[in-house]
């Protein structure tokens, strides 16, 4: 799957309720570069840090996560058990954490 990070910066935007001019401004640039932002595939990575701090966003993730679905992929049947597994026992234990938290309260 190919990430066209600029469709998701738009999308963020449109989300987040900031046009496009404020954005330019946000991340001191103008609304022309704004719209060219937007029909890129790829970006700086100094630039995607300053959007994702303007949006409160990690748009890392959108590429960490690729590499997690492209990992999976790879993966045996018996070694995608091994991982379900450990994330239940992750879960469990998460739930009672929150469940000593929330006694605590």
């Amino acid at each position: 799957m190919k990430i066209h990070i600029g469709k998701q910066i738009q999308r963020k935007c449109v989300e987040r309720k900031i046009g496009t001019t404020e954005f330019a401004k946000n991340i001191n640039t103008t609304k022309q570069n704004v719209y060219a932002i937007f029909k890129r595939e790829s970006i700086d990575t100094s630039l995607l840090l300053k959007i994702s701090k303007v949006l409160r966003y990690d748009f890392f993730k959108v590429y960490n996560d690729q590499l997690n679905i492209d990992e999976l992929a790879s993966l045996t049947s018996e070694q995608k058990i091994i991982i379900q597994d450990k994330e239940i026992i992750y879960l469990k234990q998460l739930v009672e954490v929150l469940k000593f938290k929330y006694k605590e309260n």
